[in-house]
Protein backbone atom coordinates (compact mmCIF):
# COMPACT_ATOMS: atom_id res chain seq x y z
CA UNK A 1 0.00 0.00 0.00
CA UNK A 2 1.12 3.27 -0.93
CA UNK A 3 0.44 6.03 1.35
CA UNK A 4 1.29 10.07 0.77
CA UNK A 5 0.94 12.56 3.42
CA UNK A 6 -1.40 15.37 1.65
CA UNK A 7 -3.35 18.78 2.84
CA UNK A 8 -5.80 20.54 1.74
CA UNK A 9 -5.48 24.51 0.85
CA UNK A 10 -7.71 27.59 0.56
CA UNK A 11 -7.67 28.81 -2.80
CA UNK A 12 -5.75 31.60 -3.27
CA UNK A 13 -7.72 34.62 -3.33
CA UNK A 14 -7.44 36.99 -6.76
CA UNK A 15 -5.81 40.17 -6.12
CA UNK A 16 -6.96 43.20 -8.79
CA UNK A 17 -4.63 43.83 -11.37
CA UNK A 18 -2.66 46.70 -11.25
CA UNK A 19 -2.78 47.77 -14.93
CA UNK A 20 -5.35 47.07 -16.95
CA UNK A 21 -4.15 47.07 -21.03
CA UNK A 22 -6.46 48.79 -23.25
CA UNK A 23 -6.34 48.59 -26.70
CA UNK A 24 -7.62 50.74 -29.33
CA UNK A 25 -10.06 49.50 -31.68
CA UNK A 26 -8.05 48.68 -35.19
CA UNK A 27 -8.31 48.92 -38.85
CA UNK A 28 -6.03 47.20 -41.14
CA UNK A 29 -6.08 48.68 -44.53
CA UNK A 30 -3.02 47.63 -48.08
CA UNK A 31 -2.46 50.17 -49.69
CA UNK A 32 -1.79 48.33 -53.43
CA UNK A 33 1.45 50.25 -54.46
CA UNK A 34 2.03 54.27 -55.90
CA UNK A 35 -0.35 53.91 -58.23
CA UNK A 36 -3.46 53.41 -55.09
CA UNK A 37 -4.26 57.57 -54.20
CA UNK A 38 -3.92 56.77 -51.16
CA UNK A 39 0.28 55.93 -51.44
CA UNK A 40 0.23 59.85 -52.50
CA UNK A 41 -2.18 61.04 -49.95
CA UNK A 42 -0.16 59.37 -47.33
CA UNK A 43 2.79 61.17 -48.57
CA UNK A 44 4.80 57.72 -49.61
CA UNK A 45 8.30 57.75 -50.85
CA UNK A 46 8.55 56.19 -54.36
CA UNK A 47 11.03 54.04 -53.44
CA UNK A 48 9.20 50.40 -52.76
CA UNK A 49 11.67 49.05 -50.26
CA UNK A 50 11.60 52.19 -47.86
CA UNK A 51 7.95 52.32 -46.59
CA UNK A 52 6.27 49.24 -45.34
CA UNK A 53 3.53 50.34 -43.11
CA UNK A 54 2.13 52.89 -40.77
CA UNK A 55 -0.32 53.28 -38.46
CA UNK A 56 -2.10 56.55 -36.96
CA UNK A 57 -4.98 57.08 -34.59
CA UNK A 58 -7.98 57.93 -36.45
CA UNK A 59 -11.60 59.09 -34.79
CA UNK A 60 -10.54 56.65 -32.32
CA UNK A 61 -9.33 54.01 -34.36
CA UNK A 62 -5.79 52.57 -35.04
CA UNK A 63 -5.56 52.34 -38.76
CA UNK A 64 -2.59 50.47 -40.33
CA UNK A 65 -1.95 50.97 -43.42
CA UNK A 66 0.50 48.57 -45.11
CA UNK A 67 2.02 48.02 -48.94
CA UNK A 68 1.09 45.21 -50.79
CA UNK A 69 4.45 46.01 -52.76
CA UNK A 70 6.84 46.31 -50.32
CA UNK A 71 9.86 43.57 -51.71
CA UNK A 72 10.10 41.12 -48.80
CA UNK A 73 5.79 40.55 -48.77
CA UNK A 74 4.87 41.24 -52.67
CA UNK A 75 8.03 38.20 -53.01
CA UNK A 76 6.37 36.30 -50.58
CA UNK A 77 2.53 36.34 -51.26
CA UNK A 78 3.68 36.02 -54.60
CA UNK A 79 5.36 32.41 -53.93
CA UNK A 80 2.21 30.78 -51.96
CA UNK A 81 0.20 32.47 -54.62
CA UNK A 82 2.23 30.43 -57.18
CA UNK A 83 1.33 26.91 -55.34
CA UNK A 84 -1.98 28.06 -54.34
CA UNK A 85 -4.13 31.31 -53.48
CA UNK A 86 -5.29 29.74 -50.26
CA UNK A 87 -1.77 29.83 -48.96
CA UNK A 88 -1.42 33.62 -50.37
CA UNK A 89 -4.48 34.30 -48.48
CA UNK A 90 -3.27 33.11 -45.03
CA UNK A 91 0.19 34.79 -45.62
CA UNK A 92 -1.15 37.93 -46.13
CA UNK A 93 -3.83 37.32 -42.75
CA UNK A 94 -0.48 36.19 -40.95
CA UNK A 95 1.41 39.18 -41.97
CA UNK A 96 -1.29 41.89 -41.09
CA UNK A 97 -1.36 40.15 -37.84
CA UNK A 98 2.00 40.78 -37.04
CA UNK A 99 2.06 43.91 -38.16
CA UNK A 100 -1.24 44.79 -36.02
CA UNK A 101 0.68 43.44 -32.84
CA UNK A 102 3.92 45.72 -33.59
CA UNK A 103 1.28 48.62 -33.83
CA UNK A 104 -1.13 48.07 -31.17
CA UNK A 105 2.66 47.49 -29.27
CA UNK A 106 3.92 50.76 -30.29
CA UNK A 107 0.52 52.56 -29.55
CA UNK A 108 0.60 51.03 -26.44
CA UNK A 109 4.24 52.45 -25.50
CA UNK A 110 3.82 56.08 -26.88
CA UNK A 111 0.82 56.26 -24.24
CA UNK A 112 2.51 54.83 -21.43
CA UNK A 113 5.46 57.70 -22.32
CA UNK A 114 2.66 60.15 -22.70
CA UNK A 115 1.33 59.24 -19.31
CA UNK A 116 4.48 59.23 -17.42
CA UNK A 117 6.40 62.30 -19.07
CA UNK A 118 5.85 65.32 -17.19
CA UNK A 119 5.47 68.60 -18.51
CA UNK A 120 9.48 69.60 -19.26
CA UNK A 121 10.63 66.41 -19.15
CA UNK A 122 11.47 64.04 -21.94
CA UNK A 123 11.53 59.55 -21.63
CA UNK A 124 15.34 58.69 -20.65
CA UNK A 125 15.05 56.64 -24.36
CA UNK A 126 13.67 59.60 -26.36
CA UNK A 127 16.67 61.21 -28.58
CA UNK A 128 18.09 64.86 -28.20
CA UNK A 129 17.12 65.94 -31.31
CA UNK A 130 13.78 66.17 -31.51
CA UNK A 131 13.18 67.17 -35.17
CA UNK A 132 9.76 65.38 -36.50
CA UNK A 133 10.93 64.48 -39.56
CA UNK A 134 14.07 62.72 -38.00
CA UNK A 135 11.47 60.78 -35.65
CA UNK A 136 9.35 59.85 -39.14
CA UNK A 137 12.04 58.51 -40.43
CA UNK A 138 13.61 56.24 -37.29
CA UNK A 139 9.96 54.92 -36.98
CA UNK A 140 9.57 54.04 -40.67
CA UNK A 141 12.99 52.03 -40.84
CA UNK A 142 11.78 50.37 -37.45
CA UNK A 143 8.27 49.55 -39.38
CA UNK A 144 10.93 47.86 -42.57
CA UNK A 145 12.45 45.82 -39.85
CA UNK A 146 9.55 44.50 -38.54
CA UNK A 147 7.63 44.07 -42.05
CA UNK A 148 10.66 42.22 -42.72
CA UNK A 149 10.03 39.82 -39.64
CA UNK A 150 6.32 39.60 -40.57
CA UNK A 151 6.88 38.05 -43.41
CA UNK A 152 9.55 35.75 -42.53
CA UNK A 153 7.38 34.63 -39.32
CA UNK A 154 4.26 34.07 -41.39
CA UNK A 155 5.63 32.67 -44.06
CA UNK A 156 7.10 29.61 -41.76
CA UNK A 157 3.61 29.35 -39.89
CA UNK A 158 2.06 29.02 -43.18
CA UNK A 159 4.39 26.28 -44.14
CA UNK A 160 3.58 24.46 -40.89
CA UNK A 161 0.26 24.06 -41.69
CA UNK A 162 -1.03 20.75 -42.51
CA UNK A 163 -2.23 21.62 -45.90
CA UNK A 164 1.04 23.19 -47.25
CA UNK A 165 2.99 20.37 -45.69
CA UNK A 166 0.90 17.76 -48.03
CA UNK A 167 2.12 19.82 -51.18
CA UNK A 168 4.51 18.79 -53.23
Amino acid sequence: MNERPYRIVKVPEVKPAGHKVSLPEFRVEPILGPDDPAWTNLGWPDTLSAIASEAEMESGILVIRYSTVFPKFASQRSLFENRDVALADSFTKRYEIWLVVHSLLHYQDQQTESASTQPGTRPFHQRREEDPELAQERERQERVRIAVMSAIFAAREVQMEPQAQAEP
